[in-house]
């Protein structure tokens, strides 16, 4: 899959999807779904305290910003993200084994540079093909953004613009994430 492409188009028809089944489907009166909680409050919880991780990350990612905290936070995503993973895959069954490779990158990002990550986690190079869902992808995501970041920050010459965007990216799976 083209990152460039693909990832914006998946996450634009996963929230195309989440806005639809919101909806009924037939010729009657549309009228909106009453809202299920499909997490528990303390997983929601978790879910809240990653994205609002995540958009203090992003503000920070600029010039004079000291990386060895923005380190120390970004890596706390990848903890948040791997605390979310079981009861997001409760919800996506299939999304398992996929998820469980993805889980790898927690650890392996130290010994990944950009061009496989890319390759591996991004693009799919490491994780299981078969059975994938969408919403599989859309939780892959807050786990492989962060260690990307961790793998711009930890260059000689930080990309902090790169990591900014990485970021930004993510936390617009979030909101797919937590819709469930």
């Amino acid at each position: 899959m083209n990152h460039a492409l693909g990832y914006p188009m998946l996450l634009l028809a996963g929230l195309a999807l989440t806005a639809c089944e919101s909806h009924v489907s037939d010729s009657t009166a549309v009228a909106p779904k009453t809202a299920v909680a499909v997490y528990s409050k303390e997983t929601l919880a978790s879910i809240d305290h990653y994205e609002a991780s995540a958009k203090d990350v992003s503000a920070r990612l600029t010039q004079g910003t000291e990386i060895v905290a923005l380190k120390r936070d970004t890596h706390m995503l990848l903890d948040l993200a791997g605390s979310i993973t079981p009861a997001f895959v409760e919800r996506h069954a299939a999304c398992k084994e996929y998820l469980d490779a993805a889980l790898n990158v927690r650890e392996a990002w130290v010994k990944l540079d950009a061009e496989m990550i890319e390759r591996d986690y991004h693009d799919d190079g490491a994780l299981p093909k078969e059975g994938i869902t969408p919403a599989c992808y859309h939780m892959k995501d807050p786990i492989v953004h962060p260690a990307t970041v961790m793998i711009l920050l930890n260059q000689a010459e930080p990309d902090l613009e790169k990591a900014k965007r990485e970021i930004d990216e993510v936390i617009a799976h979030v909101a797919v994430v937590r819709a469930g």
